[in-house]
């Protein structure tokens, strides 16, 4: 019998374990959900939908490039010159969220061609897609530091 009930106990040990991971799951899900609801989860959810519609886009815009310096070995003056290489859900994005400018030949190949408005993320960073002279791109996040941000000092006395 000893064996027994050191057996139940160790059972209900596991048992109250898996009960806290469990709890503590839906704690996670409910602190979550609740973010999701506020101004900022909700600007959050609205940026990484952009994100997402930018980066299934990007390929058919560097492509477009591609296509028009092979043609014309160099960049266009508008965006509006490579729109029909693109499909229209690719061109439509391209239009609304980037803008362009035309590199000079001498530019270096890291000069920024393209590039999104700032978007707003967690803890007041922006992030913007950028796209380079090299047809390279990538994302840049800023995020303020905690610790170095600008504390109100009262205005002297007179």
């Amino acid at each position: 019998m000893a064996k027994r009930t050191g057996s139940n106990v160790a059972l209900w040990v596991a048992l109250g374990i898996l009960g806290l991971i469990v709890l503590g799951g839906i704690v996670v899900v409910i602190i979550a959900a609740m973010y999701m609801r506020s101004d900022e989860g909700q600007q959050f959810g609205d940026t990484l939908g952009k994100l997402q519609r930018i980066e299934r886009a990007a390929p058919e815009i560097v492509g477009a490039f591609e296509k028009y310096l092979q043609a014309n070995q160099e960049f266009p003056s508008s965006i509006d010159e490579i729109k029909a290489s693109m499909s229209a859900d690719s061109a439509k994005t391209c239009i609304e969220f980037f803008e362009y400018k035309k590199p000079a030949p001498e530019d270096p190949n890291s000069t920024i061609v393209m590039w999104t408005k700032d978007m707003p993320m967690l803890m007041g960073g922006e992030v913007r897609i950028e796209i380079l002279k090299d047809l390279s791109s990538r994302q840049v996040q800023t995020i303020p530091l905690q610790s170095t941000k600008k504390k109100q000092v009262p205005a002297p006395a007179q």
